[in-house]
């Protein structure tokens, strides 16, 4: 059962399926009615988890159910704390006679698993902890068919292993972001300073780094923009983006990288929302009256 590529920023719950292809044969000279119990696994059950491939993260916990309305957990008999194993009813008529059918597995991560982190989760269902037993008659109760296993079941049937697994990559979303702005100045002001702390907020998977880069739209990588006028006036502004506050304060330009924050911003991702300032200057106000502005562009390396 493979929950493909899920994401951990999502409040969704992400669900998948699998499937158990059964068959009963009836050798015998009389026709058979039987319960077919089939275990899912030998360990506890609340909840399940899947194991991250990379060491030291925390388990993605995960259920599988009997049912599309993820109701009914799908336990085994082999462990006395879980649910009981899935049942279907079979009648195979004598000599000879063979039912075969197919029952579907329903897993689901639950919803708000943004505190995981990025990695591959996986976990493995050996041989051992799988299980076919049965119980003579229909509509009977699984938890009494461990011991004997029931009619036309040995002590060797196994169902195959499998595995569940699910890919939880990396991301950052952009929640919202405020307008730089420098108010009216005169014409005498310099050494101009942004107004307030103009946040950038967003969200980055648990233990993920990024590098935020800003680039005004003359394409200028080191953060150094100029605001335009209105219809017919030819006049820029120019403006530097900065990191701290202050007419010195760092410049904040758009050479930063998935690996190198050059001269962005890095910072570590939580799974929750997290601000960051972006300020501005501009040397001088001596020019013709207008109002002015330029766009610019959030980057996002991770």
């Amino acid at each position: 059962m493979d929950f493909g590529s899920i994401d951990l920023l999502s409040n969704n719950r992400f669900t998948t399926t699998g499937t158990v292809n059964y068959s009963c044969t009836n050798t015998g000279d009389a026709a058979q009615d039987l319960t077919l119990c089939i275990s899912l696994g030998n360990e506890g059950i609340t909840p399940r988890a899947i194991t991250p491939v990379t060491p030291g993260l925390t388990n993605l916990p995960f259920q599988m159910y009997t049912d599309s309305g993820y109701n009914n957990i799908w336990g085994s008999i082999q462990n006395p704390t879980t649910k009981e194993a899935a049942a279907v009813n079979v009648t195979v008529t004598a000599n000879g006679g063979i039912q075969r059918g197919v029952m579907t597995v329903y897993a689901a991560i639950p919803a708000n698993q943004s505190t995981r982190n990025p990695s591959t989760y996986k976990i493995n269902y050996q041989i051992n902890n799988t299980l076919v037993t049965s119980v003579a008659g229909l509509n009977k109760d699984c938890g009494t068919s461990l011991s004997p296993l029931g009619p036309g079941v040995t002590p060797t049937q196994r169902m195959n292993p499998f595995y569940v697994q699910a890919i939880a990559p990396s991301k950052c979303l952009i929640n919202s972001k405020s307008n730089i702005n420098f108010g009216n100045k005169p014409s005498s002001a310099t050494n101009i300073e942004s107004v307030g702390t103009n946040p950038i907020n967003l969200t980055c998977t648990n233990g993920t780094v990024y590098n935020i880069g800003l680039a005004p739209s003359n394409g200028s990588t080191v953060g150094l923009g100029a605001m335009k006028g209105t219809t017919g006036n030819n006049n820029q502004v120019p403006y530097q983006l900065r990191s701290t506050t202050g007419v010195n304060g760092t410049v904040w330009g758009n050479t930063a990288t998935s690996s190198n924050v050059g001269n962005g911003v890095t910072a570590n991702g939580t799974g929750s929302a997290q601000n960051r300032s972006v300020y501005a200057t501009v040397p001088s106000a001596d020019f013709r009256p207008d109002n002015y502005s330029d766009i610019v562009t959030i980057n996002i390396n991770y």
